[in-house]
């Protein structure tokens, strides 16, 4: 997983721009500043970094700007794509993605150069907007509809990180179904297993595990959501027995009380057999012992659900 395209990086005194997911170097150090960057607005990262993105073409000329370039033209950012102009739809949207001193400070004359797409730039995939009552994620250039208060806190969402969108911001999109607790975490969002000190990034569905610091800080501008590695090593097991009687109903009994500490509210259930069975229906019912502070926790969820209803699920 290399650096994020835009990125503006330096090791010792070679200077880069990641353009179309290439490391372009630049010639000189006067050509960087000939084509208007901030010296200070490259960042220094290890040579070991470097090599998760593959090598492109050396930058020669102050004529043209490498696609990826970003820029600020009065109060907007724009960026260059296959040489086309695309504007920012908000400075919100360009701060999930980039920091403001990476742009090249330019004049309104300057975008007479260019063809400008018509398309806007939006927020950074797994960006999590509201619009009223109404909760997105954003993820492959569309939104996904959350569709209520529980799948948002079991994905591991933080509401911190919710940003109040405008009508102009949400109206870029093209909504799709909506996400719902059965799925997966979309493209974009970043996970933190903090026990064994990885991050990764889900793109195309697989996680993609970021592989130096400064990669990393490329993509997060949020709190990641924190996952637990370690929940799909523990696993339990119980034998189904036939219930007296005549009944054709199996069941077991299988404490979780291992798991109880893992982060998260989803559990797989494999069934295994010796021979072929057919299952007309399973029935999975959770219990807690009596205790006190299972009555908190319980009230806890009762709380939740009456918050949920509230609010129209």
């Amino acid at each position: 997983m290399g650096f994020k395209d835009g990125s503006l990086v330096k090791n010792s005194k070679n200077y880069y721009i990641i353009s179309n997911s290439k490391l372009r170097e630049f010639s000189s150090l006067q050509l960087v500043k000939d084509l208007g960057y901030d010296e200070d607005s490259f960042k220094e990262v290890f040579s070991d970094e470097l090599k998760y993105n593959k090598e492109g073409d050396i930058i020669t000329s102050s004529d043209i700007y490498p696609d990826d370039s970003l820029f600020k033209v009065g109060d907007d950012y724009y960026q260059i794509k296959n040489q086309k102009i695309s504007k920012f739809v908000s400075r919100r949207a360009f701060s999930t993605q980039y920091e403001p001193k990476q742009a090249i400070e330019k004049g309104p004359e300057f975008l007479e150069n260019f063809e400008i797409s018509e398309d806007f730039i939006g927020f950074a995939d797994g960006t999590l907007l509201s619009l009223g009552l109404s909760g997105f994620i954003v993820s492959q250039g569309k939104i996904l509809p959350i569709n209520n208060v529980t799948t948002f806190e079991s994905m591991g969402f933080n509401w911190d990180d919710v940003i109040s969108a405008n009508g102009e911001e949400i109206g870029i999109y093209e909504k799709t179904k909506l996400f719902t607790i059965d799925q997966p975490h979309p493209d974009g969002v970043i996970l933190s297993d903090k026990e064994m000190g990885k991050l990764y990034y889900v793109q195309n569905g697989e996680r993609r595990e970021f592989t130096g610091p400064n990669i990393i800080n490329s993509y997060l501008k949020k709190d990641p959501v924190l996952v637990e590695e370690k929940g799909l090593r523990i696993t339990n097991q119980c034998e189904l027995k036939k219930k007296i009687g005549f009944s054709k109903k199996y069941d077991c009994v299988m404490p979780i009380e291992s798991m109880k500490d893992i982060i998260g509210n989803d559990y797989q259930f494999v069934l295994n057999s010796d021979s072929d069975i057919k299952i007309n229906e399973i029935n999975i019912m959770f219990k807690r012992n009596a205790t006190l502070e299972n009555l908190r926790l319980a009230l806890s969820d009762i709380k939740k659900k009456i918050i949920i209803n509230y609010i129209g699920e």
